[in-house]
C-alpha cells in the first residue's frame, strides 16, 4: 500500500517527537548540543547504511510501502518528510537556546551575530554550487532540500530562524505596548496551542495507556490563560 504525503503525516511526527523529545526534558544544557550532533549523525550512519531513494517513487511522490511494519519504520525514522533522524537535531538545538540568558543583551547580540553570519555563509556557497563552481556531488549535498533533509539546508534553516527570533524579542521589548505586537502575540500562542493539543492528541492514540501523557497536556491547558 503507498502513502502520497497524507494530510496527517506532519501531525503524526509531531506526535512521535512529543514522545521522543519529552524524555529529554531534564537533560542538562551542555548535552543538548551533543544530542544535535548524535542526531545529525545516526542520520548520516543510516544513509551510508541504507539508499535514501529506498521505498520512494520520486516520479510521483508515492512512498511504496509505507503502510508495511518495516516501511512505516524507515520511512518514520530515516527518508521519510520529517523524520525522527535527523529532524530530532532540530528540536534539541531549539531546546539548548531555550536555555540561554535570552534576558542579557549580549546574549541576544552573539546570537546574532552567529546566526547571520552562518546564514550568509551558507547562501554564499549555495549560490557557487547553482554556478557549478563545484562538482555534482557537492553541489547536490548543497542544494538539497528538505529531501534529503542535508546538513547545509538544517544549518541555513536554523540560523535564520535564531537571527529572526533575536529581532522578535527585540521588537517586543521595544514596542510592547503596541497593538500590532499584541496581534502577533497572540497569533504565535494559538498557533503553539493548536500544535500542541494536536501532539498530545495523537499521543494519547499512540502511547500505552501505562504512560502517561500529561507534560503536553498540561502544557496546551497553560497556553489557553
Amino acid at each position: 500500500m503507498r502513502q502520497r504525503i497524507p494530510g496527517f503525516d506532519l501531525a503524526r511526527a509531531w506526535a512521535i517527537f512529543g514522545m521522543f523529545i519529552v524524555n529529554f526534558t531534564i537533560v542538562p544544557k551542555s548535552r543538548l548540543l551533543v544530542l544535535t550532533a548524535a542526531s545529525l549523525a545516526i542520520f548520516y550512519l543510516l544513509f551510508l547504511l541504507i539508499p535514501y531513494e529506498t521505498g520512494w517513487n520520486f516520479e510521483r511522490f508515492e512512498y511504496l510501502d509505507f503502510w508495511t511494519p518495516v516501511g512505516f519504520l524507515r520511512n518514520m525514522f530515516y527518508n521519510g518528510w520529517n523524520p525522527i533522524f535527523p529532524w530530532s537535531a532540530l528540536f534539541f538545538f531549539g531546546m539548548w537556546l531555550g536555555r540561554l540568558r535570552w534576558q542579557e543583551q549580549a546574549v541576544k547580540m552573539e546570537a546574532l551575530k552567529w546566526s547571520l553570519g552562518i546564514f550568509i555563509s551558507m547562501e554564499i556557497l549555495m549560490f557557487l554550487a547553482e554556478k557549478d563552481y563545484f562538482n555534482p556531488g557537492l553541489k547536490f549535498f548543497l542544494l538539497a532540500d528538505y529531501v534529503p533533509p542535508f546538513l547545509p539546508f538544517l544549518v541555513s534553516g536554523a540560523s535564520i530562524a535564531v537571527a529572526v527570533m533575536v529581532c522578535c524579542l527585540w521588537l517586543g521589548a521595544r514596542f510592547t505596548e503596541k497593538i500590532w505586537v499584541k496581534i502577533l502575540v497572540s497569533t504565535g500562542q494559538m498557533t503553539l496551542r493548536n500544535g500542541v493539543k494536536i501532539t498530545s492528541q495523537f499521543d494519547a492514540i499512540l502511547l500505552p495507556s501505562s504512560v502517561p501523557s500529561f507534560s503536553l497536556n498540561s502544557a496546551a491547558i497553560r497556553l489557553k490563560r
